[in-house]
């Protein structure tokens, strides 16, 4: 049976935040860095949430028997959360976290409550206003189209082969679950633009996982961790494990900061007039040795899409120095931007010089102060491998 345990609350919070474990999980220790059970431990982030003033978080740890089947285990962990009284006290949104075949389980949790509208929407209320509530969902490597660990099953205690067979790589039932998900996402999506009276979108935020268990095993790999849920962000990646991705030691690490920015987005999302607006100013370039007065063309890459500075009309090259004059980009918002640079020299020793890096900088919502980014000589056996160029810039939300 599925086991819900309330955390903590403001009086009168803003959002309510729903921790779901994964496969063979435990609804505390999956959390904490150091595996205890203790809720009281420093390193168990959910309580955090609770501390976050700005976001006055409602927060639930969810509990569930990972042996039966997907269906099974979204039919009885939804029934128990619409009877949750603590859940059903206020109206606020709802948001998942998701670790691994938690994501699975409440994805699949979403198409049986909207099933369950359709089928009698009048018998049904209590689902309506549930799924109504649920604005967001984070997934942190979740499996969604199978895992290398449904090899490994039969070596996991109280595993069935139930669950084994759901967990299969491309197996049917993870193959139509995702496909019937995305397109309600898509119906619900299109059906708040043309009537905002609608219910309101279900926003994600994607985690996938560089590191292998024990150096051997890459449970969930980049193409499984991907939804592909139209107009969501790319999966972001985190250098961590699968057992450790969902345990962020730090108010600093990039998972539990980016989940703090997507919960604050939800929460305030209601009440925006205009729409966000976001910025990438490339502020100036400083050029090192026979770089200090070169024409220079870069290119700038946010998030897969390429911005040209200079970009005015009749100007190809501008010189390096402290005179270059700034320009700013308006980009999408976003949580969490994916930044490389490329440039080409025009230098006093050759017509024209590729420069770049193997660098790729992250930054989450905008940058602390102005960003420097470095780029080389393409070709390190001819040159030296020092930095050649800094590119200075900033990322910033609201008037750029």
């Amino acid at each position: 049976m599925t086991e819900v345990r309330y955390l903590a609350r403001s009086l009168d919070p803003s959002i309510n935040v729903l921790f779901v474990h994964g496969l063979g999980g435990h609804l505390v220790s999956t959390w904490n860095r150091n595996g205890s059970e203790s809720e009281n431990d420093d390193s168990f982030w959910p309580r955090w949430l609770t501390e976050e003033k700005d976001i006055k978080a409602a927060v639930f740890l969810v509990g569930y028997p990972s042996r039966w089947r997907i269906r099974e285990m979204a039919r009885g962990m939804l029934e128990t959360l619409i009877a949750d009284s603590q859940l059903a006290s206020n109206d606020k949104p709802i948001v998942f976290v998701c670790h691994s075949l938690g994501g699975l389980i409440v994805k699949k949790l979403i198409l049986e409550a909207n099933d369950d509208v359709i089928e009698n929407p009048d018998r049904n209320q209590e689902q309506r206003k549930f799924l109504d509530r649920i604005r967001g969902v984070v997934f942190l490597a979740t499996p969604h189209s199978g895992s290398e660990i449904a090899t490994m099953a039969d070596w996991i205690p109280g595993l069935s082969s139930d669950a084994k067979h759901d967990l299969e790589q491309d197996n049917p039932v993870l193959v139509d679950l995702s496909k019937c998900y995305r397109d309600y996402i898509a119906d619900r999506n299109r059906a708040y633009i043309a009537d905002k009276d609608k219910q309101k979108p279900i926003q994600h935020k994607i985690f996938y996982e560089k590191r292998r268990v024990g150096l051997v095993i890459s449970v969930v790999d980049p193409d499984s961790a991907d939804p592909n849920i139209i107009d969501e962000d790319a999966p972001i990646p985190i250098d961590e494990d699968h057992r450790n991705i969902c345990k962020p030691d730090s108010h600093d690490i990039d998972v539990y900061k980016i989940i703090k920015m997507f919960l604050k987005k939800i929460i305030w999302s209601p009440f925006q007039g205009a729409a966000p607006t976001a910025w990438l100013t490339i502020k100036g370039i400083t050029g090192f040795g026979l770089m200090k007065d070169a024409y220079v063309c870069v290119t700038a890459t946010v998030n897969d899409v390429e911005y040209i500075y200079p970009s005015l009309s009749g100007v190809k090259w501008l010189q390096v120095g402290p005179e270059m004059a700034p320009q700013t980009f308006q980009i999408p918002v976003r949580d969490f931007y994916r930044i490389r640079f490329s440039a080409k020299l025009r230098d006093p020793v050759s017509d024209s010089t590729d420069l770049a890096s193997v660098e790729e900088q992250h930054v989450t919502g905008k940058t602390d102060g102005v960003a420097v980014y470095c780029l080389r000589f393409v070709h390190w056996e001819a040159r030296d491998a020092s930095p050649v160029v800094e590119i200075h810039y900033t990322i910033s939300q609201g008037s750029p």
